[in-house]
C-alpha cells in the first residue's frame, strides 16, 4: 500500500517542461554580441517561475536542467576545438579542462559544507549552471581566435 501511494505521488509530481537539446542555447549564443551573458539562465529562469519550481527539489532540476544543455555545449565545442589543434595545443587543452573539471566540482561542492541544508542544493545546481556556461564562452572565444 505504501509503494501505491508512494508511485501515486510521484506520478501527480510533475516536473517543468524543459527542451530536448541544446538548440536553444546554441541559438542563443549564434544570436548575441558574442559575449553570450544573455544567454545564460534561459531555460532555467522561466521554469523557475512555474509552480513546480518553486520546490528546492524543483529549482534543482530547473537549473540542472539547463546545466545538462550548456554541457552538450560544452562536449560539442571541446571537440571541435580540439579538432582545430597539435598536440602540444591539445595536451595542454586537456590538462586545463580536466583542472577545471576539479575546480567546478570543489567550488560547487562549497555550499553543501558551508551551508549543510536545504539551500546548499539549488546553490551548488546554480554553480554548476554558472560555471558550466561561463566555460562555454571561455572556449569559444578560443573557436573565435582561430576563425581569424
Amino acid at each position: 500500500m505504501r509503494i501505491f501511494l508512494a508511485a501515486a505521488a510521484l506520478a501527480a509530481f510533475t516536473l517543468p517542461a524543459l527542451p530536448a537539446s541544446a538548440n536553444e542555447i546554441a541559438q542563443c549564443l549564434a544570436n548575441t554580441d558574442g559575449s553570450g551573458e544573455a544567454c545564460k539562465g534561459i531555460v532555467a529562469l522561466p521554469c523557475l517561475d512555474t509552480e513546480a519550481g518553486m520546490s528546492t527539489h524543483g529549482q534543482v532540476d530547473c537549473i540542472a536542467g539547463e546545466t545538462v544543455l550548456w554541457d552538450e555545449v560544452l562536449n560539442a565545442d571541446y571537440k571541435r576545438l580540439m579538432a582545430l589543434l597539435d598536440q602540444e595545443q591539445k595536451d595542454a587543452l586537456r590538462t586545463a579542462q580536466r583542472a577545471w573539471i576539479a575546480l567546478r566540482d570543489a567550488d560547487c561542492g562549497f555550499p553543501h559544507i558551508l551551508v549543510r541544508g536545504t539551500m546548499a542544493r539549488p546553490w551548488g545546481a546554480d554553480c554548476m549552471r554558472e560555471m558550466t556556461a561561463d566555460r562555454v564562452l571561455w572556449l569559444r572565444g578560443f573557436l573565435s581566435y582561430l576563425a581569424n
